[in-house]
């Protein structure tokens, strides 16, 4: 039985573009604050079962983070003279990977910030950041460290998504600052209804299934 498994799997994998994991549904037009949910058949390490919220996007191309990668580094090995109580950094997707970018819910104490959705900011003053990151009022529920981030060139991402490989969502605040990181893939997933629980039960690794 798990043979017959393995040979229908790898059929589905050669067939990518027909498989029914792309099931056919009408997306939410993409813009700031769209949120990405990669089918389960990404390959790609930073992609694999990745959600991503779209930091910008226009004519020129794409660009987002991924939420639900975090990479267990300590925020004061990779930031010089910071002092800072430890907290998860994500890596937010293969560009500038020799950079750190955060979202925070923290306009209040960090200007020049940018709004994406209600009460989610993006960047904002560095000063401001390094001096709220070393304050005991710091809460590490209200911001997230991302090193790198996820970059499309001008009408890639819309083809992607036009092949089934991300699903569109509207940005929400709870699922962005999700503690547990772990489960929000799932989550999302299961947000979509049932046509998608399909997903939930394809494998992360079907050949070692």
């Amino acid at each position: 039985m798990i043979d017959i498994e393995i040979i229908v799997i790898q059929l589905i994998m050669k067939n990518k573009k027909d498989n029914f994991f792309n099931i056919k549904q009408k997306n939410k037009k993409l813009k700031v604050g769209s949120i990405l949910i990669s089918e389960p058949m990404l390959e790609d390490y930073y992609f694999r079962r990745a959600v991503i919220l779209i930091l910008d996007c226009d004519d020129n191309g794409a660009m987002g983070v991924v939420l639900n990668k975090p990479i267990f580094i300590d925020i004061n090995e990779v930031i010089s003279d910071l002092s800072s109580k430890p907290f998860p950094l994500f890596s937010g997707g293969p560009v500038e990977i020799d950079r750190v970018f955060f979202l925070h819910q923290l306009s209040n104490v960090i200007s020049e910030s940018e709004l994406i959705i209600d009460e989610v900011f993006w960047s904002g003053k560095q000063d401001d950041l390094a001096k709220y990151l070393g304050t005991p009022d710091f809460d590490d529920s209200k911001i997230k460290a991302f090193i790198g981030y996820s970059g499309w060139e001008s009408g890639q991402l819309e083809k992607e998504i036009e092949d089934g490989r991300w699903v569109i969502v509207d940005g929400d605040r709870k699922a962005i600052f999700q503690e547990d990181f772990n489960s929000l893939w799932t989550n999302m997933v299961q947000s979509l209804g049932e046509d998608y629980h399909v997903w939930l039960n394809f494998p992360s690794n079907p050949l070692l299934n």
